[in-house]
């Protein structure tokens, strides 16, 4: 049995920047939470198909735990969410879903 490595993620200050973004908004904080992690979840999803992951659990707020069965996908795996992380992405996806 091979090295397997896990990925903790979590949205840190996730309910703050819920609110901050919101307000700026002008929308409910829960539809932005929603978004944030509506958007991780599908990455999740893409990241499986790829067979990055070996094994995922959602921890049911805004937090998953991934394993990955090589330093190459966890690295892979990284920069994948942290596109979809990056503020510019997620303003557009959720004003985009808003229309």
């Amino acid at each position: 049995m091979g090295k397997k490595f896990l990925i903790y993620l979590d949205i840190l200050g996730f309910e703050k920047l819920t609110k901050e973004i919101a307000k700026d908004k002008r929308i409910g904080a829960p539809v932005v939470r929603k978004h944030f992690i509506d958007v991780i979840k599908e990455k999740v999803k893409d990241i499986e198909k790829k067979h990055w992951i070996v094994g995922k659990h959602y921890g049911g707020s805004d937090d998953w735990i991934l394993v990955a069965d090589s330093l190459v996908n966890v690295f892979r795996i990284i920069s994948e969410i942290k596109k979809r992380l990056h503020w510019k992405y997620l303003k557009t996806m959720l004003l985009n879903s808003l229309m």
